[in-house]
């Protein structure tokens, strides 16, 4: 099969019947699949190479290096004819290559999950074999299916944005514990699914999502734009609430909360979002004082309640994920 025509059909610019063809000749040998998938990643690595070079993944470079030396000892025979013919077209993207390194290993013959981790204050980029882009905050894990063909599942631990790239066949999914799962065609969204929170958070901001509260559900929940999914890992219990601004839900990616002359009432729904913590006022006039502060998304919110007590406008309790509002003594 010509390079032109896999190219063609990947970039879905063929007829149906031209597209059964290719499709029925990768289905002929694990060679013609396994030159299908080193063609597509040459496409990714191209098209990409630019949000590469903005990625921050500099922690996982010394776990590239050290999986790509552990694979190309083992299939350095099997890629060797391959890699000379390619090769001249990968250095063009040497600088893109370096920063994704997870989908270099791919090129050298691993379709096994891959992991991407981030340490507490660290945040990464990256793009997705199905072109589809994410964001993770602060220690979070991501492990996702190398394969081209292993379907659009992604397991998190921690928190993510995903910006997904549309397919009319193929879903996009998102597991977390205890069964909860997000599920999408194309759209914009933020799950959080902390370890030591005991529940799972989902925002959407764009298209239509589908959340499910246990492996068992089978009909989920569908949420709109603007709205906030909230499930019990331990009973499945769900709450939806809405927001006027849900894309302060997405501060964490820059890392910093500015608060210009803001009511306490709009700190409040910014600080649930981030944190995934509930807020209540046990007087209404409280939800109208107003303070300016600039904040890391790092910082523990009892530091940032802290900092905006030392008004003397408000007290507060804490006690687990809620947060109380108390009148100044």
């Amino acid at each position: 099969m010509e390079d032109s025509k896999l190219v063609a059909y990947l970039s879905q610019e063929l007829t149906a019947e031209e597209a059964a063809q290719v499709e029925a000749w990768a289905a002929q040998s694990d060679e013609n699949r396994q030159k299908m998938e080193q063609v597509y990643y040459l496409m990714q690595l191209a098209q990409r190479a630019d949000n590469y070079a903005k990625a921050n993944l500099d922690h996982a470079i010394g776990q590239f290096r050290r999986d790509v030396e552990r694979k190309r000892r083992y299939s350095k025979e099997r890629q060797r004819t391959w890699w000379q013919r390619y090769s001249w077209q990968v250095a063009a993207f040497v600088a893109g290559v370096v920063l994704s390194g997870t989908l270099m290993m791919t090129l050298l013959g691993g379709a096994a999950p891959y992991e991407i981790t981030t340490g507490k204050g660290q945040r990464a980029q990256l793009v997705l074999p199905d072109g589809s882009k994410v964001w993770l905050n602060s220690s979070t894990r991501l492990t996702y299916n190398a394969s081209v063909w292993s379907g659009r599942k992604v397991k998190l631990q921690g928190e993510a944005y995903f910006e997904v790239k549309h397919s009319d066949w193929k879903s996009f999914e998102v597991a977390s514990k205890e069964g909860i799962r997000t599920r999408v065609m194309g759209t914009k969204f933020n799950v959080r699914a902390r370890e030591a929170e005991n529940r799972v958070m989902t925002t959407l901001f764009e298209g239509a999502v589908n959340m499910y509260r246990s492996a068992d559900d089978q009909v989920g929940h569908r949420l709109k734009p603007g709205q906030t999914m909230t499930v019990n890992k331990e009973n499945g219990a769900m709450e939806l609430h809405s927001y006027n601004n849900p894309e302060e839900m997405l501060s964490w990616i820059k890392g910093e909360m500015n608060f210009h002359d803001r009511s306490l009432g709009d700190i409040a729904q910014c600080l649930e979002k981030i944190y995934g913590i509930r807020i209540t006022f046990t007087q209404a006039q409280l939800r109208k004082e107003c303070f300016t502060g600039h904040f890391k998304t790092d910082d523990p919110v009892n530091e940032v309640l802290r900092t905006l007590a030392l008004t003397n406008h408000f007290t507060y309790k804490v006690e687990g994920e809620k947060v109380t509002i108390l009148p100044p003594r």
